[in-house]
């Protein structure tokens, strides 16, 4: 339907569209398989978004991102990759891991969540409350537990706002949220 291709449905609205009515789960499933290599060792299939045709693996101008789903083996776990290229320069900025891991600047995290970078390493919590007032949480981390019979926040640290000038100070609390120092 004019240069639409349809699966499921007589009309598709996009250049590829799946249709299918699914009562309960998920659906429909767009399913990528890697036949030959489906059990060697860092195989498995890719999604590719490109802006152009003339750019790709083997151009001289390659610019392109993709996402990964590759099999591991050996000590390289599964894994999930998102990719940037751009001209020489690649980049995998994000990699989920089947432990559940989640690595930022890093392919192999070896913690939850692990952020990797050559220096000034940040994690920015931003606020978009335009009127802050004095004393009010400007952003926070807390530590949870969920202990049975004993569930809650255990610490935390916050930024506070000092002032309706952009002044803040920080607190660290333990306990039942108990402040114990600023």
């Amino acid at each position: 339907s004019g240069g639409n291709v349809g699966i499921g449905t007589a009309s598709p609205n996009n250049i590829l569209e799946l249709s299918k009515q699914v009562s309960s789960g998920i659906g429909p499933i767009l399913q990528l398989t890697n036949s030959q290599y489906s059990l060697a060792n860092n195989s498995g299939s890719s999604i590719q978004f490109r802006g152009y045709t003339v750019w790709g693996p083997g151009s001289t101008n390659p610019r392109y991102s993709e996402i990964n789903a590759i099999n591991g083996g050996g000590s390289v776990p599964k894994r999930i990759e998102f990719k940037f290229y751009a001209d020489t320069d690649v980049k995998t900025p994000l990699s989920i891991l089947q432990t559940g891991n989640v690595g930022i600047g890093t392919t192999s995290p070896g913690a939850l969540l692990e952020i990797s970078g050559i220096r000034e390493n940040q994690i920015r919590l931003t606020s978009y409350d335009t009127t802050a007032a004095v004393d009010e949480t400007i952003g926070g981390i807390e530590f949870y537990s969920s202990d049975t019979g004993n569930e809650g926040v255990k610490a935390s640290i916050s930024a506070i706002a000092a002032n309706t000038e952009g002044s803040a100070y920080m607190t660290f609390s333990t306990g039942t949220n108990t402040e114990k120092m600023r």
